[in-house]
């Protein structure tokens, strides 16, 4: 029995690696470093959250912007902070995401 599991196993490497190299190649694709945007921070000042339910509102209306990768609502601060693609969003987009919300907003910093 172990040898018929050894021959099974010897038998599949090679099928298995030729599988895994097929599938890292992408046909007409090339690696192209400048198409990668870094993600910008900025900090959203949000004096409009008084409530413990502001920083879900706040929150989830910075997340519905496209581009945006992650957020961070401060509810003692009254500030969000928000990670972006500035390739996909815009800080523009994301002020008027709180204000449609409800939360105006303000810039306190912009961070590359």
């Amino acid at each position: 029995m172990a040898v018929t599991i050894f021959t099974i196993v010897l038998f599949a490497i090679p099928y298995l690696a030729n599988n895994i190299n097929q599938s890292a190649n992408y046909e007409g694709e090339t690696f192209n470093s400048e198409n990668i945007t870094e993600i910008e921070s900025v900090v959203l000042s949000v004096p409009g959250m008084n409530g413990a339910s502001c920083p879900l509102t706040v929150r989830k209306s910075l997340e519905s912007v496209k581009g945006v990768q992650k957020v961070k609502a401060l509810y003692e601060k009254r500030l969000a902070i928000v990670d972006y693609n500035p390739g996909a969003a815009t800080v523009k987009a994301l002020l008027k995401a709180t204000s449609n919300a409800g939360y105006p907003s303000t810039i306190v910093k912009n961070q590359k």
